[in-house]
């Protein structure tokens, strides 16, 4: 995990906005430089950084660009990440989802009072319950890397 501070130049942004009739996802950029390394903020909400404003921004390189995953602005005093409490709900409740179809395929044939599922059926709920569960290690995978980075830029 990187951590650089210094100056907001050279700052633009950019919003990443997907979706059909059913529903629509919008994402926020903002790039930047600080001194001589390219910054990218991505985050749900707009990123209150400046011209100017003195940062402190934490994440990991990607060949010369820094990914950021939060930051501190202490010229307008405020800091944010880049969904921190998305991962951790997504965390919560892709695992407790998971589990439970992992679960009653497994004891299924064990525990009696479980309605038995047909062999497609069996199928469907252990491929689903295997696949939220890895998607629950992904998002905790990322919660702790955003995790970590605030906890540098609230340090520093």
């Amino acid at each position: 995990m990187e951590v650089i501070k210094g100056t907001a130049t050279s700052v633009r942004y950019t919003v990443n906005v997907t979706g059909d009739k059913n529903g629509i996802s919008t994402r926020h950029h903002a790039i930047f430089k600080v001194g001589a390394t390219t910054v990218m903020f991505a985050s749900a909400s707009p990123a209150v950084i400046g011209e100017g404003d003195r940062l402190i921004v934490a994440g990991r390189m990607r060949g010369r660009m820094l990914l950021a995953e939060a930051y501190r602005n202490d010229t307008a005093g405020v800091h944010d990440d880049s969904g921190i409490w998305v991962n951790f709900i997504g965390m919560v409740c892709f695992f407790l989802v998971g589990v439970v179809g992992l679960g009653w395929a497994l004891l299924e044939p064990l525990v009696p009072e479980l309605p038995r599922l047909d062999e497609s059926l069996w199928w469907l709920v252990s491929l689903g319950g295997a696949v939220l569960t890895v998607l629950s290690f992904h998002c905790l995978y990322k919660w702790l890397r955003i995790r970590a980075a605030v906890g540098l830029v609230k340090g520093s």
